[in-house]
């Protein structure tokens, strides 16, 4: 068949299908909106983060993880390879008990890169 010959059919198509066409049509328009909506949406939210973070004129930032989780140096070298981290480091920090050789001195906390 020749391209004129399917353009002409599915003119045909789109033309005695008319309900089908607009619903597909309006399906493809409220799709393309979605996705300009969420992309809108989440580069507002890091515009916002980034925003805050600069308003709060620091350069130094600690993270920490809650009981139960332990950061890896894997969670370190992610940090580090954001583009707005210039440095990261890890850190270990630990309630020790501290022993001499005639007694125990103590609890004590122990802390280290």
């Amino acid at each position: 068949m020749k391209k004129l010959d399917l353009f002409k059919i599915s003119f045909a198509s789109i033309i005695s299908n008319k309900l089908r066409t607009m619903l597909s049509m309006l399906g493809v328009v409220i799709g393309v909106i979605t996705i300009i909506l969420v992309v809108a949406i989440g580069t507002g939210a890091q515009k916002q983060v980034e925003a805050q973070f600069k308003s709060l004129n620091v350069n130094t930032i600690l993270v920490m993880a809650n009981r139960g989780i332990l950061l890896t140096q894997n969670h370190v070298d992610l940090i580090k390879e954001s583009p707005y981290v210039s440095t990261s480091a890890g850190f270990y920090r630990s309630n020790v008990s501290a022993n001499s050789s005639d007694a125990t001195v103590g609890t004590v906390s122990l802390a280290g890169l």
